[in-house]
């Protein structure tokens, strides 16, 4: 999936959905930065890793990643989209239904 930030940097959207009919629905949705990972990476510049080590810290934290895992996502990877001017423009979400898909060296 790849989500844009609006210019306010208060909401993002996600503008591209690949290979899951349970999140198509969430297309072109707007949802708030601070319910999300997008909003931690914001800040950060860093990516975020979903895994059984991370997943009860990130599910506390986040909305979206609750939602996430109702619709079956097990392992998820969330990276920053990053401008030629050095601002974060939105992220690139890779995920799996399969548990522990993916290490800090995928990312």
């Amino acid at each position: 999936m790849i989500s844009l930030i609006s210019d306010d940097k208060t909401a993002f959207q996600h503008e591209f959905v690949w290979s899951s009919d349970r999140l198509k629905p969430v297309l072109n949705k707007s949802f708030d930065i601070n319910s999300a990972p997008l909003g931690y990476i914001l800040e950060s510049k860093t990516s975020i890793l979903l895994s059984s080590q991370t997943e009860q810290d990130l599910k506390s934290r986040f909305q979206t990643v609750r939602t996430a895992i109702e619709a079956g996502v097990a392992s998820l990877m969330v990276t920053p989209l990053i401008s030629a001017s050095g601002g974060v423009i939105g992220a690139l979400h890779v995920a799996s239904a399969n548990r522990d898909m993916y290490t800090t060296e995928d990312i």
